[in-house]
């Protein structure tokens, strides 16, 4: 076969497949049309027409129709499912993704897709916001700055009741039927009777004094909080102002025990827990006396002025933040300055132990029979001079002490006590003067679990060093 014959036969060749993929029009005698480009080339193909027009080739722009004439533009979405993008996961009315805010029912839109987070908020679907907290109940009441439902951990977070920091029901808010109102003593009384072995209540006392022991025993789990600026007075009328004893729970709140008794204490527990918030325990026998498995917790709370000593405990636990205990006891009758421990676990941090005393000086502050163990952080501990005795077994970290034997890590000595530290050393105020301020420098170190503010409400610096002690100086 030639050259020639061999091109003959690819020209056929060629001119078929064009042909055979519409790839071009044919004329009268049926062979390609030989219009096209000018330098030959088979045409069909440009896109154009003899007036140089669009004719719809395959490289002209689209006319949004397909060959059967049916459109290619649709919605962008016919179901959430199409809706990808987090931000624009839902369908709207007009086929476009929106966020909930652009929804007709933002709050609906979110409960539909989702009914554990039904609160729309800056366009994205929540558990909960400050004024929506419908979904916050149970065991986690409370709408945290996440917006998620979180456990209560303060009363303030029940404004309708009061909040189970301990047992069972910790994190959940007492139901709003227990909480009754009490103004007086006799009706006090007779609330206390009128409780059963099982019981959980909420009393709220309002502004007065009280001479009624609260007694609580069995299972029952009970607050008592005051009501309004003036903290009521539990005075008791025997050698209690409170017992908490069997395994019952107790919280008190913004209260001042004080026993009239001449030789009446403050608030005695062997029972399960007690929990004292934003409360003084003041001018007692003993301030608290706490024994067998009793977990003792106060939170803004000051032991002072308690001449047999501010705190006894025999086995329980001690948990102390955002709190003082301070001018308990005295030199010549008091076995018990500050506080006492006798094989307890304790957990204390941002609090004072100030200027107590004891017949022995050496365990003014802080006396340990044996068998403690836990925790001594962030904490001014000062009397007389080495006033701690016996208490190696509890870490020590930083913290301003009077006592140069103490281990610790990150412990100042700073000697005995001077009054010039204090803003009101002789009226129980242990807030710091500028003096005090530069005594303890920034010694403490916050860490996970310590409180955020001090007593009084300001900041305590997370990230970077604080001052020991109950209050943080502004």
């Amino acid at each position: 076969m030639t050259n020639l014959q061999r091109i003959a036969i690819l020209q056929l060749i060629t001119t078929g497949l064009l042909v055979a993929c519409g790839d071009g029009p044919t004329n009268a005698t049926g062979d390609p049309s030989t219009t096209g480009t000018s330098d030959g080339e088979p045409g069909g193909t440009s896109g154009l027409d003899d007036t140089g027009s669009d004719n719809g080739g395959p490289h002209s722009e689209s006319s949004g129709e397909s060959e059967t004439g049916m459109s290619t533009t649709g919605p962008e979405c016919i179901d959430a499912g199409d809706c990808k993008n987090p931000i624009v996961p839902f369908c709207g009315p007009t086929g476009a993704c929106l966020s909930c805010e652009q929804m007709d029912d933002p709050n609906g839109a979110c409960t539909e897709a989702n009914p554990g987070l039904p609160v729309c908020a800056s366009g994205v679907c929540v558990q909960c916001t400050d004024e929506q907290t419908d979904a916050c109940d149970g065991a986690t009441p409370v709408c945290a700055e996440n917006n998620e439902c979180e456990p209560c951990t303060e009363h303030a977070q029940c404004p309708q009741s009061a909040c189970h920091l301990d047992g069972t029901d910790a994190g959940a808010c007492f139901d709003a039927a227990s909480v009754t109102t009490l103004g007086n003593t006799t009706e006090l009384t007779d609330a206390l009777a009128a409780l059963g072995p099982d019981d959980d209540a909420v009393f709220v006392l309002e502004a007065g004094t009280y001479g009624v022991t609260v007694e609580v025993g069995s299972n029952v789990e009970i607050a008592v909080l005051g009501n309004g600026i003036v903290a009521p007075t539990l005075t008791g009328n025997g050698g209690r102002s409170v017992e908490v004893f069997g395994n019952a729970i107790a919280y008190l709140g913004n209260l001042q025990i004080s026993n009239t008794e001449v030789s009446g204490d403050g608030l005695s527990c062997s029972g399960t827990a007690v929990w004292l918030d934003d409360s003084n325990v003041r001018n007692n026998q003993r301030g608290m006396d706490i024994s067998g498995t009793c977990a003792a917790h106060l939170r803004r709370t000051v032991i002072y002025n308690n001449a047999a000593g501010g705190i006894e405990v025999s086995s329980g636990q001690l948990s102390m933040r955002n709190s003082a205990v301070g001018r308990n006891g005295d030199d010549l009758l008091s076995t018990v300055g500050g506080i006492r421990l006798d094989g307890t676990v304790v957990d204390i941090t941002y609090s004072s132990i100030v200027g107590n005393e004891s017949i022995n000086p050496d365990r003014g502050s802080l006396f340990c029979l044996g068998g403690e163990a836990g925790s001594i952080r962030n904490s001014i501990i000062v009397g007389a001079g080495s006033s701690i005795d016996d208490c190696n077994s509890i870490v020590f970290s930083h913290d301003a002490l009077d006592d140069p034997s103490i281990m610790g890590t990150n412990l100042s000595n700073v000697g005995p006590i001077m009054p010039a530290w204090f803003a009101g050393l002789g009226l129980s105020d242990f807030h710091l003067t500028a003096t005090g301020q530069d005594t303890f420098g920034s010694l403490a170190m916050w860490e996970p679990g310590d409180p955020l503010t001090d007593i009084d409400g300001d900041p305590i610096a997370m990230d970077s060093e604080s001052t020991p002690g109950y209050d943080q100086p502004q």
